[in-house]
């Protein structure tokens, strides 16, 4: 393959595969985020007046999945140490971080900061 599009392509079937093996969710969740940015980005290009509206879209869904992930068995521990003192249990799952979420994020955030210099 010469062709950076075709190579591309590869790439990112190749990363859906990966996640889709690990679990069908995390590819769907690379999916929704990949889908998420991509109409982000251009919506940036097609609306350069709202670029900051979008970058600031983009924190948001990028960070807050991240954190989601990150902090949501943190508080799932808490809540049944909390409910145990009371005898009580409950239905709450335990989120397992998806491998490579935090580098995917970041890298993806990061690419939205180059378009930083151009919102000024």
């Amino acid at each position: 393959m010469r062709k950076p599009r075709q190579q591309n392509l590869l790439l990112l079937a190749a990363s859906y595969y990966f996640y889709g093996t690990l679990h069908i969710g995390y590819a769907a969740l690379l999916g929704l985020s990949t889908i998420t940015d991509f109409f982000l980005a251009r919506g940036m290009m097609a609306r350069p007046e709202h670029k900051r509206l979008f970058l600031i879209l983009s924190l948001i869904v990028n960070l807050g999945v991240l954190a989601f992930f990150k902090y949501a068995g943190f508080f799932v521990q808490k809540v049944n140490a909390f409910l145990a003192l009371f005898d009580l249990q409950s239905n709450l799952i335990h989120i397992l971080l998806p491998a490579g979420l935090s580098f995917f994020t970041l890298k993806k955030l990061v690419h939205f900061g180059v378009n930083k210099a151009m919102i000024r």
